[in-house]
């Protein structure tokens, strides 16, 4: 009986991550191995994350201004990051659709906790405390689907019987 052996890939390091990041902007075919979605992913965090403490500690609206843009510029990348990943795993892209449950669960929770905290700042009434549930279930459903989304993406590449890896 001959077997027949599966070539392991070689992880994608840090720097070839960022050039695929940026290189592929467009490119939704394909696949990407985890260390290449999962660099990508601490990349952009950092950066963003550069740009929260510059704001704090230069009290200079413009680096807010430069997180919304780094949002917009990092979305399709993102968006063909994840299908090519994906992809990798041997699934559909359609798998996709439901990166919009934690997206939506965290437009909801940052729409509610503004007056969540307004309310519960300027007086206490039981009536109240409704904001706040609403607030922590929409944050809490927000970490759920995340972690099963970040749960799915982490799987292991399916390098035989692949139909989407050439």
């Amino acid at each position: 009986m001959l077997v027949r052996k599966v070539k392991e890939q070689k992880m994608v390091g840090l720097g070839t991550a960022i050039k695929n990041f940026w290189a592929k902007y467009f490119t939704f075919s394909g696949v990407a191995q985890r260390s290449e979605y999962w660099f990508a992913i601490l990349f952009v965090f950092l950066v963003g994350y550069l740009f929260i403490l510059m704001a704090q500690f230069a009290r200079m609206m413009i680096f807010i201004d430069l997180i919304l843009v780094l949002f917009v510029a990092t979305f399709i990348p993102f968006l063909s990051l994840a299908a090519r990943r994906v992809y990798d795993i041997g699934w559909s892209a359609k798998w996709l659709w439901l990166l919009l449950i934690p997206g939506g669960l965290f437009v909801l929770f940052a729409y509610l906790l503004p007056m969540a905290l307004a309310v519960s700042f300027m007086y206490y009434t039981p009536a109240n405390e409704i904001y706040m549930l609403r607030c922590a279930w929409a944050f809490m459903g927000f970490a759920a689907t995340s972690l099963v989304m970040f749960s799915l993406l982490s799987l292991p590449s399916k390098l035989k019987n692949n139909p989407y890896r050439k």
